[in-house]
């Protein structure tokens, strides 16, 4: 399964017409090995970060 994502998110991409591209202002959370309490943290102090 997680190839067959990797295989989809390869091709939607790379693709020509209106590739897949985190927007402009986007911000990635690398959520591998935290449990769902540590990333709904993170989440919540990015989100108070932004609205300051």
């Amino acid at each position: 399964m997680k190839r067959d994502v990797q295989r989809r998110d390869e091709i939607d991409s790379t693709r020509e017409v209106s590739p897949l591209r985190p927007a402009p202002d986007a911000i990635v959370l690398d959520t591998e090995g935290l449990s769902i309490e540590q990333v709904v943290e993170q989440v919540v102090q990015l989100a108070q970060k932004r609205g300051s």
